[in-house]
């Protein structure tokens, strides 16, 4: 039974693509297709419904990973528990639900300054701006906690090069090119947002 039902995801989630892949092609431009695929981005906070697709995502996520740190489901309450943030992003789209396919850890260094310990973005949803609204919402997020500074890091690996200039794409600066860290003001900086994706905190 449960051969069969993921079966049956994998062919919806299959039909899905091709259907978004024929829409892509059939578009004037790649923002006129982003804007007619109407995104839904949902953002929540990690709990026992959420927790096992969040770590399973961690373990296997590795083109759009910024660290490609793995964490079990014991790291993260721990990480929750010491005040950090586990923040999850699920997608859907005209054409069906991606489910959740983003994950973001934030940690506090020190007062009023974060770290972006760890983000992903399934390969599934790559290059429809769904990395930006993440990376803004956890900027507005950290405002809400009266955060100055924050902070990511680009850790190199075989397969995520892709994501080398991420933060730099989005007005972060470097601090230490040695380690890769970057640095975003967040009193005096913005990420701005593509306004034809929805954005829905649950909160």
């Amino acid at each position: 039974l449960i051969v069969t039902n993921e079966d049956k995801v994998r062919a919806d989630i299959y039909q899905q693509e091709q259907q978004r892949k024929i829409a892509l092609n059939n578009s004037v431009s790649v923002d006129d297709f982003l804007r007619d695929l109407k995104v839904v981005v949902k953002i929540g906070i990690s709990d026992d419904l959420t927790i096992t697709r969040i770590e399973q995502l961690l373990s296997k996520t590795n083109q759009f990973n910024l660290t490609t740190k793995r964490h079990s489901s014991a790291d993260l309450i721990k990480i929750t528990r010491d005040g950090g943030k586990v923040l999850w992003l699920s997608s859907a789209d005209r054409y069906g639900d991606n489910g959740i396919v983003g994950v973001a850890i934030l940690v506090e260094t020190k007062h009023r300054t974060w770290l972006i310990e760890s983000m992903l973005l399934s390969c599934r949803v790559i290059g429809r701006k769904i990395e930006t609204v993440l990376l803004a919402e956890i900027v507005e997020i950290l405002r809400g906690e009266n955060a100055d500074e924050l902070y990511g890091q680009y850790i190199p690996s075989k397969k995520n090069h892709i994501v080398s200039d991420f933060y730099k794409q989005h007005n972060f600066k470097s601090t230490d090119k040695k380690n890769n860290f970057w640095k975003f003001n967040l009193k005096e900086s913005n990420i701005i947002k593509p306004n034809y994706i929805e954005i829905v905190r649950n909160d």
